[in-house]
């Protein structure tokens, strides 16, 4: 058995923008309940329910994958990384060159302390989108 719960911003002012009508609260009492019956049914009967949270990462909450991950691991649930590929508004990929190099360094830092397994759905589009920016070169 296992739980997947999606979180998309531990910042109330982030998560309100994404989540129109959204309950950051909420959300996060939820998650914390889920951690503490993990706990509970682990000492009940030694086993656990494998949970995961997810961030879906876009224009509006990439700058805070730190502080989610960093959540994550205070109620000690999995982190799961997800790339928004579209739509092209919210989309990483829509984003300058500049600032998607600078997701790119934020995101290697990050996987330097997580892992492939959380790091590397964003930081794989990211870097290939400006090797295949670099590789057409300027337009002439």
């Amino acid at each position: 058995r296992w739980f997947m719960l999606s979180l998309d911003s531990v910042v109330p002012n982030t998560y309100a923008k994404i989540r129109k009508g959204g309950n950051l609260a909420r959300v996060l009492e939820t998650i914390e309940g889920l951690a503490e019956f993990r706990i509970q049914r682990r000492a009940q009967t030694g086993h656990d329910v494998d949970c995961l949270i997810s961030m879906c990462v876009q224009k509006d909450n990439w700058r805070e994958m730190e502080k989610f991950l960093e959540y994550c691991s205070s109620v000690g649930i999995r982190a799961q990384m997800q790339f928004a590929y579209g739509p092209a508004g919210v989309s990483l990929l829509m984003l300058s060159q500049q600032e998607r190099s600078e997701i790119r360094d934020y995101a290697a830092r990050l996987h330097a302390r997580y892992g492939a397994f959380v790091m590397d759905p964003i930081l794989k589009p990211i870097s290939d989108s400006l090797r295949e920016e670099f590789a057409d070169g300027p337009a002439l």
